[in-house]
């Protein structure tokens, strides 16, 4: 939570990745997660955000984007947070649909679902046709004497004006998405999926899910303000992240960008070891497809620097695919 990068759970069916992401609103006393299902036929990022139609001068919307407007309306001066999950994203290609969006959550969360010059266009014709007075308005002006005193074609066209007024009012050209909105995904790992690209991973943090079949006590006494975070996030024992990533860079090259991201992640963290930890198994780990091939040295890295972490290094153990160790595929089942 202390990311702003997606957090993708993933494992194989049924193990409770989207039950997990239900219950987790619940705990904290924050508003439901929006749980949007991906389709196999999704191909671009108007699958996702959605497209203006210029034939009917309207904008085509989305569950996702009709659930992103709605969090980023409550969550403005809400102490709050609010998750939208994006249910078996690997049903189709995420980077065919998704990469944008992704790329935009990394820098200023600046959604931009349309031009502004279209929008000043519409605008006006909707004031020149009495539709609005301003842009303050916020609903539409419907004249029924006049709408009734028209004839066929005059009608169709004042119903036209009045959607693109409805979309003028509920389809901003652009919107910054708050900080407080959290991004989440579940991916299966079975036979009816596709492989993530590098891209995408590059850009996520992953959990591994396992099946769990205790009973899961929903306990709502965890706190309910943002407050609760800035207290477990703050900084107490110090491991040295940039020897760490240094480490890490040896084995599997890291950029610049994502560097910056894991620092400024450790500095809101209570414990450096146990985040150490997590940032192997969760960051690094999922980009290893190692083979007999591969240079032995990183495999003896790699093996070394999780031998320090106890999460790390059981699902290092667990996914070396070769009686020898020298073949390790994090996405095989």
């Amino acid at each position: 939570m202390a990311t702003d990068q997606l957090v993708l759970l993933t494992g194989s069916p049924g193990t409770g990745k989207t039950s997990l992401i239900r219950t987790l609103p619940q705990c904290f006393g924050w508003n439901d997660a929006e749980i949007i299902p991906v389709q196999s036929n999704w191909t671009d990022k108007s699958d996702l955000l959605g497209y203006y139609n210029p034939l009917e001068k309207n904008y085509m919307s989305t569950p996702f984007l009709d659930a992103l407007l709605k969090f980023c309306r409550e969550a403005k001066n809400s102490d709050k947070m609010f998750i939208i999950c994006l249910d078996e994203m690997n049903l189709a290609h995420v980077e065919h649909y998704f990469a944008e969006f992704l790329s935009v959550l990394q820098g200023d969360r600046l959604i931009r679902l349309y031009s502004d010059e279209l929008r000043m266009n519409i605008y006006r014709e909707l004031k020149y046709n009495a539709i609005v007075h301003s842009k303050d308005d916020v609903e539409i002006n419907f004249d029924e004497q006049r709408f009734m005193n028209m004839n066929l074609e005059e009608r169709k066209y004042y119903l036209q004006l009045c959607r693109m007024a409805n979309m003028f009012f509920k389809y901003p050209s652009t919107f910054m998405i708050p900080t407080n909105i959290k991004f989440f995904g579940t991916l299966n790992q079975d036979s009816t999926t596709l492989d993530i690209s590098p891209k995408v991973i590059d850009r996520s943090f992953f959990i591994r899910v396992e099946k769990y079949d205790g009973d899961i006590k929903i306990d709502d006494s965890y706190a309910k303000r943002l407050d609760f975070w800035q207290d477990f996030f703050k900084s107490d024992d110090q491991t040295n992240f940039n020897v760490l990533l240094n480490k890490i860079n040896s084995i599997i090259p890291i950029s610049h960008r994502v560097r910056q991201q894991i620092l400024r992640v450790q500095e809101k963290m209570i414990d450096s070891k146990n985040l150490a930890d997590i940032l192997i198994s969760s960051f690094l780990l999922p980009k290893i497809r190692f083979d007999s091939d591969t240079d032995s040295t990183k495999i003896s890295a790699l093996k070394n620097l999780c031998s320090k972490y106890p999460f790390s290094n059981e699902i290092l153990e667990k996914y070396m695919t070769s009686p020898d160790g020298n073949e390790i595929d994090y996405w095989k089942q």
